[in-house]
């Protein structure tokens, strides 16, 4: 778990680093067959792809590496790229950490940080679309594959800071699904977040989390974290976070120190009201990782 801290922290570092010089981004959705020994199941993957300074350029994704008999695994990557254009075709080649979420067999689910190669060979089919092909290699301590990756890309409008009012306040419901197999797994959530600019592209929010009761947990606490968040277009605005979840499991009677690493996006419906959306992926000992899928209102000011 400390390494995955660790992991977490040095990604945010390079996060910041992209809000630092804000070119050209785009968004991908991949997918295609993944490969572990003779064994072949389907991998998919959402990429954020964002130059930095001239040939280098920094990914965030989520990748899922399918079902094998004993491992579901899924996981966020951040790479450094190297790439060059040449006409209508992109090049690049880069790496990573991985930090993975492993449910085996038994349910037991294991985490820890791996290692994501990849190159990518991109075609522009006009200025805002693409076609990629991207060979990807991971490899960690419970699982090697590889997969042949090929998707679409959008070219995203100009990240901008944020500006305006800085606090925003927001409650949501949704659903919470602990990432483990049998039955009895989801539940109703709700939540109450503060949300607060504290520099140009960083975010800082608390929030309190009530994931529901789910077969032999019930769990809720509060949690922090630091976001790399901005603005695309005039209205649009998508985040990206990670920190400290803090929650008492009532079915336990423990408290538990986790992790948590969420997506945001909001999109105004008034001059002060946000539609907000939210997923979160907790990072919790024994079998209680779980997803939270939620959508609320949030008031700025």
């Amino acid at each position: 778990m400390k390494r995955v801290f660790v992991s977490i922290c040095v990604t945010f570092v390079a996060l910041f680093w992209t809000g630092l010089s804000v070119n050209a981004q785009q968004m991908s959705l991949l997918a295609g067959p993944i490969f572990k020994g003779g064994d072949t199941s389907l991998s998919a993957q959402a990429e954020y792809f964002q130059q930095l300074r001239g040939p280098t350029y920094f990914s965030i994704a989520y990748l899922n590496r399918g079902h094998f008999n004993d491992d579901h695994d899924d996981g966020f990557a951040g790479q450094l790229w190297f790439g060059k254009k040449y006409g209508n075709f992109f090049f690049a080649a880069g790496a990573g950490p991985y930090l993975f979420y492993d449910t085996k067999k038994d349910k037991d689910i294991v985490h820890g940080v791996g290692l994501i190669t990849a190159v990518k060979a991109q075609y522009s089919l006009s200025k805002n679309f693409a076609v990629i092909v991207q060979p990807t290699f991971v490899t960690t301590k419970e699982l090697t594959t590889f997969a042949p990756l090929v998707g679409i890309a959008g070219s995203l409008p100009q990240l901008k800071a944020g500006n305006g009012r800085k606090n925003e306040i927001a409650v949501f419901g949704g659903v919470s699904i602990l990432n483990r197999g049998g039955g009895d797994r989801d539940s109703v959530g709700y939540a109450v977040e503060y949300r607060r600019d504290i520099a140009d592209y960083v975010q800082w929010s608390v929030a309190f989390l009530d994931e529901g009761k789910k077969g032999n947990m019930e769990r809720r606490g509060g949690a922090t974290q630091l976001w790399l968040a901005g603005h695309f277009g005039d209205k649009l605005s998508l985040g990206l976070g990670g920190g400290y979840y803090l929650a008492h499991d009532d079915y336990r009677n423990t408290w538990e120190n986790d992790f948590i690493v969420s997506a945001t996006a909001a999109y105004p419906v008034s001059n002060r009201l946000n539609i907000r959306f939210s997923f979160d992926r907790i990072a919790a000992p024994r079998d209680g990782d779980a997803d939270l899928i939620r959508v609320g209102i949030g008031y700025r000011f």
